[in-house]
């Protein structure tokens, strides 16, 4: 779509929703429409600027409104990208839960979440449940946070 057709569509939606309010331009301001005839002008720049990319995905990068997005692409969005943080936490909690009592380094948590080894760091401190200090230092033991709970239930019966 054309930088001027975008802006001839939006034009056209915002004169029609200002007719519809009586000429109240302040009144139409107000109306939900009137937001959602924006994010269908910053959609249709969004997806100018970014040729060959999947629409979907480039229209969630930009955390353009669902209604819109579904217009375009013709049926409801899938879920949300997920965020570079859930991903790499998710990666090393889900090795975490099948390497039970293993001893690891922070660089080898890095390695494992595709992060920064500061990052892997701040997330076992983040979840002592998971890791807890190994002996050795910047070592990390792998815990297995559900044994745990049931070790700490059997000692206090």
């Amino acid at each position: 779509m054309d930088p001027r057709d975008i802006d001839a569509a939006y034009k056209a939606g915002i004169t029609a929703l200002i007719e519809a309010h009586g000429g109240n331009a302040s009144e139409a301001m107000r109306d939900p429409q009137w937001r959602v005839i924006s994010e269908r002008a910053r959609a249709g720049y969004v997806l100018h600027s970014n040729p060959g990319v999947d629409p979907e995905k480039t229209l969630a990068h930009f955390a353009v409104d669902k209604r819109v997005v579904a217009e375009i692409i013709g049926r409801e969005p899938e879920t949300p990208l997920r965020k570079r943080k859930d991903a790499y936490k998710a990666a090393i909690a889900e090795w975490a839960s099948s390497n039970a009592g293993a001893v690891v380094t922070a660089a080898e948590l890095a390695a494992i979440g595709e992060t920064s080894t500061s990052t892997a760091r701040a997330f076992t401190v983040e979840r002592p449940d998971l890791f807890w200090p190994a002996k050795k230092k910047g070592s990390y033991e792998v815990r297995d946070p559900k044994a745990d709970r049931e070790a700490e239930k059997g000692r206090k019966q």
